[in-house]
């Protein structure tokens, strides 16, 4: 991990490159940035530097800029601090290069209070290694959203007219996946992609036999699927959907009472 005054050198040095620079605000706006500074002062200044890119178009051309904001705001502390970060530091610097060192180091720290919390808890070794396990995973997840930036309201808008254009010309829901259930398709659409869809009922109401139809139909539509059952073992799903495609008594089969034909 990096020292403090490491920390916010490095921070100090990447908002000092943002300055006369619209390549660097585009580098810097194309990723989740909303916990890339953890120096307080720091942050408010670069939510500073945000809004003037923003709201004009283009980067800064110098700290002055910012500071006369700031001045109308009477953020003397901050304009004071904002003076030593340019006396201190250069505009001189890679700007993806100091982005994924503090993301390195932000990292850094998830892994230690993870690691510490683990034994502040008066918990057993294997709870202790369930707990670092998902928190692990709670980091990965985090680290990886870096890149994840929001769209823009304008990007959406644009993505879903095209995705209408598209099902317009095609005449087909594109993202939908047909259940092959022709009376269910006209109520659904079918299964929209990229969601959780959940099928629930009582218990020997057929929802297997209804799973089990519904891989059939989308296989035969080009699409790959892949059960993990917790409840029938593999054997069993197979018998049913042999069954099923064979149009042969489930029972006939288990005890293998098959005419030749059958068989």
């Amino acid at each position: 991990m990096l020292k403090k005054e490491n920390r916010d050198f490095l921070e100090a040095s990447l908002l000092h490159c943002l300055f006369g620079s619209n390549y660097n605000m585009e580098l810097i706006t194309s990723i989740k940035n909303d916990t890339l500074f953890k120096n307080p002062n720091l942050a408010i200044y670069f939510s500073y530097i945000l809004k003037f890119y923003y709201d004009n178009g283009f980067a800064p051309e110098s700290p002055t800029q910012i500071i006369f904001t700031l001045m109308e705001t009477k953020q003397f502390e901050l304009i004071e601090e904002i003076a030593h970060i340019h006396k201190d530091t250069s505009g001189i610097g890679d700007v993806l290069k100091q982005t994924d060192q503090l993301i390195d180091d932000n990292i850094s720290h998830e892994l230690n209070r993870i690691l510490k919390e683990s034994k502040e808890q008066n918990i057993t070794s294997y709870d202790r290694a369930n707990f670092i396990i998902e928190e692990l995973n709670k980091s990965i997840i985090k680290a990886e959203s870096y890149n994840d930036k929001e769209p823009k309201n304008i990007d959406l808008v644009e993505n879903l007219l095209q995705s209408i254009k598209k099902n317009k010309d095609s005449g087909n829901a594109a993202d939908y996946i047909k259940t092959g259930i022709e009376a269910l398709d006209k109520k659904i659409i079918g299964i929209p992609k990229k969601h959780l869809t959940i099928i629930a009922a009582r218990p020997g109401m057929g929802k297997t036999a209804f799973m089990l139809q519904l891989m059939r139909n989308v296989l035969e539509q080009g699409y790959k699927v892949g059960i993990i059952s917790i409840e029938m073992e593999t054997e069993a799903l197979l018998l049913r959907n042999l069954s099923a495609v064979s149009e042969i008594n489930s029972m006939k089969l288990e005890t293998g009472s098959l005419n030749d034909n059958e068989f």
